[in-house]
This record gives C-alpha cells, structure tokens and sequence, in this order.
C-alpha cells in the first residue's frame, strides 16, 4: 500500500485492514505442504504489516477455511476422514474427526507462527464458497446433512467444529489475535 493511501486510511479512523490468504498457499504443516511460493508471501504480508502498523493499522487474513476437496486430493487419499459431505463434485471437509481438529489448529497456528504482528482471522465458514459439511446445504434446508460424522450432530456443531480448533491454534501462536 502506498504511503499516502496509509496516510488517509488512518486519518479517517481505520485501523484494520484485511489481506485474502489460502492456507495450501501460505501454511506448512504435516498436511500441508509448503507452497514453493510461502516464503515469498509470507515475507510480503510481514512487510505490509510492518507498513501498516506505523499507521495504526492491523492487517487480518481474510480466509474462506478450510476450502472443500477435489474428490482426487492426495491429502484425502491419507486422510479419509478429511472428505465430508458431497458438494457438486467435491467433497466438503469434515471438521468432526482428531485428524481435522489438527488440521485446522495446525494450519491456524503455523499462520501465526510464521507472520509476526496478524491482528487475526476473518473468516467466511459458510456462505462464500464451499467449506465445512454445513455449506453441503442451502441455509433453507431442514435436512440432514451429508456426512457420517457430521449428520450425526447438531448442524451448529459443525460450525463450532471447525472454529473451535482454529481458534486454538491461532491463540497458541498468538494470544492478542482476534477470530472473526
């Protein structure tokens, strides 16, 4: 961001910005692999955090975590129960298993591990695009859903499933950071 466009930013009272990132391109963990490209990104978003905190701006990382799968991903071939309910063509994930509880935790705290100063997560769980077993429904639909762990569930334990974890591993990292 330009330094004038900081200038005005703050003296109009903002104080935060939010930047999208996609954990497969900026997270490394036991599963996920570093993207050749993490270093360079992560080096970036830590030089416009560092610009923008002399403007009394926090940068957040926009998210829509975790991103549903291609029904071929390796990652599901290792880790079935990552693959949720069927959406279209691919598979929502499932955030009702230990696996993805680490999954999400791990991604969350690794993120906040390699960025210093991210004033958190805002994130859209359900309703941009396809995510948790929960976007395998209209927001209408009184149904089951889809899914042998989270049809099992109240459909609001879905939701807490897949924050609760990222929460965590975001506080870990980062105790002053915010979850939206």
């Amino acid at each position: 961001y330009p330094e004038a466009y900081l200038e005005r930013l703050a003296s109009e009272g903002i104080n935060g910005l939010w930047t999208t990132v996609k954990w497969r391109e900026i997270c490394a963990t036991p599963f996920i692999a570093a993207d050749p490209e993490r270093d360079r990104r992560i080096a970036k978003l830590n030089r416009v955090i560092a610009r923008c905190a002399r403007y009394g701006i926090k940068v957040w990382a926009f998210a829509i975590e975790p991103a549903a799968w291609a029904p071929d991903d390796p990652l599901l071939r290792r880790y079935p129960e990552l693959g949720g309910a069927p959406i279209g063509r691919d598979l929502a994930f499932c955030p009702s298993s230990a696996v993805a509880e680490d999954y999400l935790a791990g991604a969350a705290g690794n993120l906040f591990r390699s960025v210093e100063n991210l004033g958190g997560i805002l994130n859209i769980t359900h309703g941009e695009r396809a995510t948790n077993c929960l976007t395998s429904l209209e927001c209408t639909e009184d149904i089951p859903v889809d899914c042998p762990r989270c049809g099992r569930i109240p459909k609001p334990q879905i939701i807490t499933n897949t924050l609760r974890p990222m929460y965590q591993g975001m506080i870990d990292a980062a105790p002053e950071a915010q979850l939206i």
